[in-house]
């Protein structure tokens, strides 16, 4: 059973580790929005950096196809061969990553 005497009157003491607690990341996320910068000029610099990224890159586009596909064949390819084998036990544990 819990001592609510007990409780009650050591609520008005310091706790044990009575050092400043760090803020928290609501309150430094508002201490940095105190600036009160326009949302116009908030929106011409995010265009300024984003810029670069209008134009489409065919190459990593590429690159990132052949990311997404190659292992994706490999392991479609190792399922299908040990189902073919005779270990269709194992291409189960093979198809999960396929799928990811």
């Amino acid at each position: 059973m819990i001592d609510f005497v007990r409780m009650a009157s050591s609520a008005g003491r310091k706790p044990l580790n009575s050092a400043r607690q760090p803020p928290l990341i609501t309150e430094l996320v508002l201490d940095d929005c105190s600036g009160a910068v326009s949302p116009a000029s908030n929106a011409r610099s995010w265009a300024r950096i984003l810029a670069p990224y209008r134009e489409p890159n065919h190459a990593r586009s590429i690159a990132e196809i052949a990311i997404t596909l190659g292992p994706l064949v490999v392991l479609w390819a190792l399922a299908w061969a040990a189902y073919y084998v005779g270990f269709w036990w194992l291409s189960l544990p093979i198809a999960v990553p396929a799928t990811i």
